[in-house]
């Protein structure tokens, strides 16, 4: 049984005691395991229990308080390193014959699990992949690269040898045309390097920095990489990076924005304060690195990015922990990323949540967790279900997952199971080896590291193993994108000779042929070439199936000419939406303008892929071709989704006002919950980028003020944040019963920390009423920045209080010590006998209680007293 607590609102500077109080509910042998993570400036560092710790089985009162001694206790007795010390290397229904290396793990049956190599080898791991050749080259932490050869040809690498010492701590490998491409730590500084081996001594020593960055946490820096279907090197960093050059116009994520409206609370640990978007990023450039554009934005944390067979992008997002128990907690959420997406990721309570229709859809939540490597299964050696699969790797919660993906419309149903689950699994990348296993590897954080391989026992059907010869074998190659998979069709091409040109269009262009080897062949031909003709594309998109004519169009746009351009607006109007979004994309990513006409039905579309890749094309045409038309429009649909387009390609006030304008007459008919809620969210990015003054929203804001609440929560939760930034007071007792009400305590939370936002219409008796909430609210368990960001809440709401107020609030101090923290605020340097007789009589009732915002009440106390210089303050100092 593991347990996990995030401390981190828990430290002080100076000293700290750790102290854990266990309790055995089962069986006659216990132990105890536990390890502090520190995160010291870029680095972490991990303290493990062990023979220097102290226990106790009778600890006298306030054992676990600092300034206890706890000479008399105990030294622990160390039994050994947790996973390798029996009983305790295997969960109890987990069979002696399933431990690999004294790791524990739970697996599916059928499958079998092998350690390759140890630590002691290896060391901790943070990345890894396999070469042209089947070699694995993998990333060890603090260090460089290693490759790790089969040496006798049983296909398991077991021969290590140091691969590149100049580029350290790479946590993205990619090997491509004979060079290894990497993000790490190199010579320039934290970059994306090409690492050639120019004299062939089996040693990469030629190291080009393509892409620098400024990185202010290697945690959450750049990290993985993959080949995209365009050609392209993709690659992902977190939200501490910065790209040291502009990125390039033309790509496809541009105009970031904040969005929200009211000053933000940042988040009370310090993380990512004052990161502005796009914050992460995925970005994409050519092998030279003379272009870099950015394909999305919005990213907190994704630490790797796989594409599937259809050319889609995945990432698993990580979560921020701490804000557990707010309406902005994110869990982890696994996306399917399209050009110009934004996944919302904001600091501190501006994240956006995934109902706002300005950010990409989640395909399926994982929950908590610390998400590491992916890869898409392509191979065929593990059963059916799990051909097309996508498995993330989850550090903190030590497992594997299996994501099911099936095809919907333009994007995909996701649903998930744990495929390997290990106390520890501490495992950082996935890569598919040429003979289908899933090999893994631990590390990172400076744990043990370990590479294992994950195979199928089962049996596996001769006719699936069989790729056949010529090019049969080029389109059913297993792991298409893998090098060791690419280098195979490129040597069957060199077989091939002049044949393969025809042999691979033939391919595309028989109807007869599965779907997946037609769009294969198309693959085939953007990577290997010749690329396509125009003739060829304009024939296959007018095929039947749409996944085909979804193909001929990113061709089109990946390799644009003139004729080209008119045969992607004919698609535009195609009757499938996969189709549809293709071409929309391919415009974008050609940088062609099609006429504002053909676009704007894609606006209604039901298809949020769709849309968003309409919109992000609407964007690039000249708005004074559509301007007026979206405004007017009478589709709801698209005048909310154009005039966002507008706000964001070019803000302008009176645009703003025209746009609040017809909002406010809309609503004065039926709207859906839906429209509405896009509507309201339409509403805050015009007001943030046309920059309007609420003084002159008045009557705007007393329209929105009669809709609270409602009986929809993110509705509220929307309604709210324009209501504070307009000054609006009507609604106020309408949101004090709301949040005394039994709605979910998140969504009250919500209300309740812009509250203070509201100017007019209070009495002493309503602000009690509000501090009552925050103190209650404080009792609930969440993340570990839960009770900060009530704290601070809390201070900034009392610090508006009048005299008479903050007296009243400092007499129930002993109640609400952060109410009366925040009311301390509000006292002048001069205080009056009876505020002066309030706060002595506050301080000595908390004299004997040690809770941390006691003891910040009573130093406040003090320094309000010791302030004012008054003779009476002073002598009751001096006792």
């Amino acid at each position: 049984h593991t347990d996990k607590y995030d401390l981190s609102g828990k430290l002080v500077a100076g000293r700290n005691t750790l102290a854990v109080k266990v309790v055995n509910e089962s069986g006659h042998t216990a132990a105890l395991m536990a390890r502090l993570m520190v995160r010291d400036g870029n680095r972490w560092r991990s303290f493990a229990t062990d023979r220097t710790w102290k226990t106790s089985t009778s600890p006298l009162p306030l054992w676990q308080s600092t300034f206890y001694s706890d000479a008399r206790w105990d030294a622990a007795v160390e039994l050994g390193d947790f996973g390798e010390t029996a009983p305790w290397d295997r969960a109890e229904h987990v069979a002696e014959e399933d431990v690999a290396g004294g790791e524990r793990f739970t697996i599916v049956e059928g499958f079998a699990i092998e350690r390759v190599l140890g630590n002691d080898v290896t060391g901790s791991l943070i990345a890894m992949t396999f070469d042209e050749f089947g070699h694995l080259i993998v990333s060890r932490e603090g260090s460089g690269l290693l490759r790790i050869k089969d040496s006798d040809g049983d296909a398991i690498p077991d021969e290590v040898s140091m691969y590149c010492d100049q580029v350290k701590n790479c946590q993205g490998i990619l090997a491509l045309n004979g060079d290894v491409f990497v993000t790490g730590d190199g010579p320039e500084g934290q970059a994306l390097y090409r690492l050639r081996d120019l004299d062939h001594d089996g040693k990469l020593e030629n190291v080009t920095a393509l892409v620098r960055f400024d990185v202010t946490s290697a945690e959450h820096g750049p990290h993985g990489l993959a080949l995209g279907p365009d050609g392209l090197i993709y690659f992902v960093v977190g939200n501490h990076t910065k790209l040291q050059n502009p990125p390039a116009f033309s790509s496809p994520y541009r105009n970031p924005y904040e969005g929200d409206l009211v000053p933000r609370y940042e988040d009370p640990g310090g993380h990512a304060q004052g990161i502005t978007a796009p914050g992460g990023m995925v970005l994409r450039t050519d092998i030279e690195g003379t272009t870099v554009q950015v394909f999305a934005g919005g990213i907190r944390n994704a630490y790797d990015l796989a594409f599937n067979k259809r050319g889609d992008l995945f990432v698993h997002e990580s979560d921020m922990e701490s804000d557990q128990g707010m309406t902005w907690y994110r869990p982890t959420q696994v996306f399917h990323v399209t050009p110009g997406a934004d996944l919302g990721w904001r600091s501190g309570w501006a994240k956006w949540p995934s109902y706002y229709f300005d950010t990409a859809p989640p395909l399926v939540s994982t929950g908590r967790g610390s998400p590491t490597g992916s890869v898409v299964y392509e191979h065929v050696t593990f059963p059916r279900d799990y051909h097309g699969a996508l498995f993330l790797g989850d550090w903190s919660e030590g497992r594997i997952l299996a994501v099911r993906l099936k095809p919907h419309g333009g994007t995909y149903q996701a649903t998930t199971e744990v495929f390997l689950q290990g106390q520890p699994l501490n495992v950082t990348d996935l890569e598919v080896g040429p003979e289908g296993a899933l090999y893994f590897v631990t590390g990172g954080r400076g744990t043990r590291g370990a590479i294992y391989r994950v195979r199928w026992t089962g049996p596996v059907s001769p006719s699936l193993r069989r790729v056949g010869t010529g090019i049969a074998a080029v389109i059913r190659q297993h792991q298409p994108s893998a090098a060791w998979a690419r280098q195979n069709v490129a040597k069957l091409k060199q077989q091939l000779g002049p044949q393969w040109d025809r042999l691979v269009r033939g391919v595309s262009q028989t109807r007869q042929n599965q779907v997946a080897y037609r769009t294969r062949a198309l693959q085939l031909m953007q990577w290997y070439g010749p690329l396509p003709s125009t003739k060829l594309l304009a024939t296959l998109a007018g095929d039947s199936n749409e996944e085909v004519r979804a193909w001929s169009a990113r061709l089109m746009g990946w390799n644009l000419d003139d004729a080209e351009t008119s045969q992607l607006v004919e698609l535009l109007s195609d009757r499938e939406s996969l189709v549809r979004r293709a071409a929309c994309e391919a415009l974008l990513a050609s940088e062609e303008t099609p006429p504002a006409d053909a676009v704007l039905p894609l606006l209604a579309s039901e298809d949020r892929l769709e849309m968003t890749a309409a919109r992000r094309l609407l964007e690039r045409i000249p708005v004074d071709q559509w301007r007026e038309q979206v405004i007017r429009h009478d589709n709801l649909r698209i005048f909310l989704v154009g005039s966002l387009a507008l706000v964001i390609a070019a803000p302008d006030a009176e645009d703003g006002q025209a746009i609040l304008a017809s909002c406010q007459q809309r609503m004065r008919h039926f709207i859906s919950d839906r429209d509405f809620l896009d509507m309201l969210r339409l509403m805050q990015v015009t007001i943030d980028r046309c920059q309007l003054d609420p003084a002159q929203l008045s009557d705007f804001a007393q329209a929105l003020a009669e809709e609270f609440p409602t009986g929809n929560a993110h509705l509220n939760r929307e309604l709210m944040k324009l209501l504070a930034y307009l000054r609006a007071s009507s609604f106020l007792d309408r949101a004090l019963e709301y949040i005394e009400s039994d709605v979910p305590l998140p969504e009250r939370i919500h209300v309740a920390m812009l509250l203070q936002f509201v100017p007019d219409g209070w009495t002493p008796e309503k602000r009690l009423r509000v501090l009552r909430f925050f103190e209650e609210a404080q009792k609930e368990k969440g993340g570990g920045s839960y009770t900060l960001y009530l704290i601070h809440a809390t201070r900034d709401f009392a610090k508006q209080f009048d005299p008479e107020t903050a007296v009243t609030v400092i007499r129930e101090g002993d109640r609400m010590p952060n109410a009366a923290l925040g009311a301390l605020y509000t006292l002048g340097r001069q205080i009056d006998p009876t505020v002066r007789t309030a706060l002595i009589d506050l301080d000595r009732k908390l004299a004997r209680r040690n809770d941390d915002a006691s003891q910040r009440l009573r130093v406040g106390i003090v320094a309000v007293l010791a302030q004012s210089g008054d003779e009476a303050s002073f002598e009751y100092l001096r006792r």
